[in-house]
């Protein structure tokens, strides 16, 4: 079997080490819930290679952040993270912890999927 690219193993050590002390049982419940829906909905897609669920603090908050790696539409592995905001109770965000110009856009079918099914909107997007 071939080994993982390195920046698969350095993205995966990157979320390790951002979950440092925080645990489930301190994340928001509405958002953890919004956040394992995504989680089960990712596992179902066809293009889906891997996704895992972290918690990382963010400030005093501590937030769910979903590691996704998936085969893009050319064949090639992508991976990226985000993390599950918002206010809820009905409708949350997902959106690239850090400098968006390095987010990785999810696929449009898996957008709307997390919308439909989740109630997770793109943060990213600004709607007017």
């Amino acid at each position: 079997m071939p080994s993982p690219p390195i920046t698969v193993v350095c993205s995966i050590g990157f979320l390790v080490a951002l979950a440092g002390c925080a645990s489930f049982s301190d994340v928001e419940p509405g958002k953890l819930k919004a956040a394992n829906c995504v989680l089960g909905l990712l596992r179902t897609l066809p293009d889906t290679k891997a996704v895992d669920l972290y918690v990382t603090r963010h400030y005093r908050e501590s937030v769910p952040v979903i590691g996704y790696e998936y085969q893009d539409a050319s064949g090639r592995g992508r991976f990226t993270w985000f993390e599950i905001g918002g206010d809820g109770p009905d409708e949350y965000l997902y959106f690239h912890p850090g400098n968006a110009e390095l987010a990785v856009t999810l696929p449009d079918k898996t957008a709307v999927a997390l919308n439909m099914q989740c109630h997770v909107m793109d943060g990213q997007v600004s709607v007017t």
